[in-house]
């Protein structure tokens, strides 16, 4: 980087012609540092979250198999949970760094719920088939949240992609179903093919409220708003949505579950949490609780991630990240350390790997349009939504 660079790049941080040469040695190189933050923010954070996506996946499955026969309890533990953590940080942010402002916090909270809605509608979509097809058909199905996401972003946001855009992400989705699609015909081929469409029909329309609602979290993050404090909010109304649904989710989960286990389960669960005590066949508590609060505390990473990929990049980048850390997440099961015994290496395994690097390195080529519509796109968070004030880090502001 010229002198001449840094000048411009200092510029644009600080409005002062000239500082680059004033400055030096760490200074200078700090404010490289921060200048390349800038610039590339969403890439990094789309790199952050394809690991931390990836990592979250993994984490899960170990979760799931130390306590398999408690998945609702532990659903319903970490949606409670959220709260008081998210709590804790938006306290923190308001009160002593004063990231959270009037204006985010003047944002209509039913806007916060129409969120929440659209992810508990999502998450009964994929409630309902989950027991009854492979793991892998509900991943690969799953990817259909990438073109209606895409159609739904040129609906609503009016946003126009290139080819290369539309290439690549059908490339990603292709080099997921070269992975999972001999698996999946492998662990279905028991299951009845009408039952399976049915399935299926649920899963690809769990897409709708998933896109809508990571659209409509694009939207009032291209306005001022802190990401825990929007993290916060639907959490809280996750967890009202959540509890009337809990009988019908329970008895979901696992075909010839009985609504009257209920109490006896929650408490097994706690007990596998907080004791590592076995009660039924199948439990492995031992450490089930380290596991469960390292899960927490990565699904955290991953939904601020979430958000902030949404701030400062797209919804449809969100889904992109997400649909790469699938054959991501497929060979870290290849270490015995996380899943025993471990998957085998597979041609079709490789194949999808590199096809969905290839939809990946050819979805980057060109950068994503923005939107067509103007800051009025964005949903109103009060009187003080249009303030030029520029806010502290870790809050969102319109990107231009």
């Amino acid at each position: 980087m010229t002198l001449n660079d840094d000048e411009e790049s200092v510029s644009l941080l600080h409005g002062g012609p000239g500082e680059a040469k004033r400055l030096t040695g760490a200074a200078l190189a700090w404010r490289r540092l921060q200048v390349f933050g800038k610039r590339y923010i969403k890439h990094l954070l789309f790199v952050a979250l394809v690991i931390v996506a990836a990592a979250e996946r993994v984490i899960l499955k170990i979760c799931v198999d130390r306590m398999s026969n408690y998945t609702f309890f532990l659903s319903e533990l970490i949606a409670l949970l959220y709260v008081p953590i998210f709590g804790l940080a938006v306290l923190y942010r308001r009160r002593v760094s004063k990231v959270v402002t009037d204006s985010m916090t003047a944002f209509k909270k039913w806007r916060f719920g129409v969120m929440a809605i659209f992810d508990t509608i999502a998450s009964v979509l994929v409630l309902i088939p989950a027991s009854n097809v492979s793991g892998e058909l509900m991943t690969l199905i799953l990817q259909g949240v990438i073109p209606v996401t895409m159609v739904a972003s040129i609906l609503i946001l009016k946003r126009r992609y290139l080819p290369t855009h539309y290439v690549g992400s059908l490339a990603i989705i292709a080099g997921i179903a070269l992975d999972l699609i001999p698996k999946s015909l492998e662990h279905d081929s028991k299951t009845d093919s009408s039952h399976l469409s049915l399935y299926g029909s649920l899963l690809f329309l769990s897409a709708l409220p998933m896109a809508g609602g990571a659209i409509y979290r694009e939207k009032a993050l291209k306005q001022e708003m802190d990401v825990y404090y929007l993290n916060f909010w639907v959490s809280i109304f996750q967890v009202l949505l959540g509890l009337p649904l809990a009988p019908a989710a329970y008895v979901m989960q696992k075909e010839g579950t009985q609504l009257s286990t209920l109490p006896t389960n929650i408490k097994y669960g706690f007990e596998c949490f907080l004791l590592g005590r076995d009660n039924l066949a199948g439990d492995k508590c031992s450490e089930a609780g380290y596991v469960v609060l390292l899960y927490i505390v990565v699904n955290i990473i991953f939904n601020v991630l979430f958000t902030m990929v949404c701030q400062h990049g797209s919804a449809l980048m969100v889904f992109v990240a997400m649909a790469i850390a699938v054959p991501i997440s497929y060979f870290l099961f290849l270490w015995d350390v996380i899943q025993s015994p471990p998957l085998q290496v597979s041609a079709w395994g490789i194949a999808g790997l590199c096809v969905t690097l290839l939809g990946l390195a050819v979805y980057y080529v060109k950068p994503e349009p923005e939107p067509e519509a103007g800051p009025e796109a964005g949903l109103e968070a009060g009187p003080e939504a249009g303030s030029e004030a520029e806010p502290e880090p870790g809050a969102a502001t319109p990107s231009h």
